[in-house]
């Protein structure tokens, strides 16, 4: 193998390890803007900005606004959970 033919292997095995890197991560965490999380949730963007301020997780990038969704499944699960024992204790069903 000349140095040449070397070279240009190596590089094809450098650059495959790069694009291998670059690929999203199947565990990467999605995240989206107040008016994304408005349409996953099926509510107004300034229902999300208003919600942040009583616990909906958000966190700030800069000045941007942004929401995990991971976090967001996770706070409606338990938000769901403390209705239907707030609706039991008043003796009501959610259907």
């Amino acid at each position: 193998m000349s140095i040449e033919e070397m070279i240009t292997q190596t590089v094809k095995e450098v650059l495959v390890d790069i694009l291998e890197e670059l690929k999203p991560k199947s565990n990467a965490k999605e995240v989206m803007n107040a008016k994304e999380v408005g349409q996953y949730l099926n509510m107004s963007e300034s229902w999300v900005r208003q919600e942040r301020m009583n616990g909906l997780p958000h966190f700030y990038l800069g000045n941007k606004l942004l929401f995990n969704k991971e976090d967001i499944d996770q706070w409606r699960l338990s938000r769901t959970s403390s209705m239907n024992v707030t609706a039991r204790r008043k003796g009501l069903k959610l259907v």
